[in-house]
């Protein structure tokens, strides 16, 4: 679609675009790093998802319990960008937080989601902390989601906390749930002797790992990956 512009006699002194058409739409998955634009790309709307933290893991210790707290989820960013920086553009697309070992381990952070370094940022949601072997009553806060301050782009939002985890004594206790992301994928929270959940969906926290009544040392599950979807326009 096109829009004429005419000078102040009435005469047509120029014809400029009056919008964008829909040309594509690439789906980045997790260990991109770079990305080309599809011939006759005008704009883009970069939509970045930042991988999720790990959960934490239990150490055992005969007759006790220990749960690790879940993992926070990544932020969002989106922008829309009309000046294109040259070809290839750099961009990062991680892999989730990776599980720490099994015991009293916090599990790993994400990675930020990244186009053109810095153009659009996404932050990577936090890892959850471990819990040693005991019996005694003990909370640990849920790991921090991604921040939304930290990133770059016109929309921003804030990675979802993981869940706490609570031991109630040497035979009861609950992990963290992993946080849940955009498209869901949060883990339920454990409360039976395992290693935690790896989280479900892009972005989403890996749960916490249970240790109960002096079971084998476990490590929280991995976060979900993340993802940058680019819509492409004429």
């Amino acid at each position: 679609m096109s829009q004429n512009i005419y000078d102040p006699t009435g005469l047509q002194a120029a014809t400029t675009s009056g919008g964008y058409a829909l040309l594509a739409r690439r789906v980045l998955a997790a260990g991109t790093t770079s990305y080309t634009p599809t011939s006759g790309t005008r704009a883009i709307l970069v939509q970045a998802l930042a991988s999720g933290g790990a959960g934490g893991g239990g150490s055992s210790v005969a007759v006790s319990a220990a749960v690790g707290a879940g993992g926070g989820s990544g932020a969002y960013a989106e922008s829309f960008i009309t000046s294109m920086p040259a070809s290839p553009i750099t961009v990062s697309v991680p892999s989730g937080g990776t599980a720490g070992s099994a015991g009293n381990n916090p599990g790993n952070a994400g990675s930020d989601c990244t186009f053109n370094t810095t153009t659009v940022v996404a932050k990577a949601g936090s890892g959850g902390a471990g819990q040693a072997g005991g019996t005694s009553t003990l909370f640990n806060v849920g790991a921090a989601g991604g921040a939304a301050s930290g990133g770059t782009g016109d929309v921003l939002f804030d990675g979802n906390a993981g869940g706490d985890a609570y031991r109630a004594s040497g035979t009861v206790a609950a992990a963290g749930e992993g946080a849940q992301g955009p498209f869901g994928g949060g883990t339920v929270a454990k409360s039976t002797q395992g290693a935690g959940s790896t989280g479900g969906s892009y972005g989403a926290g890996g749960g916490g790992g249970c240790v109960l009544n002096g079971g084998a040392a476990v490590a929280g599950g991995a976060g979900g990956p993340g993802l940058m979807i680019i819509w492409e326009f004429a």
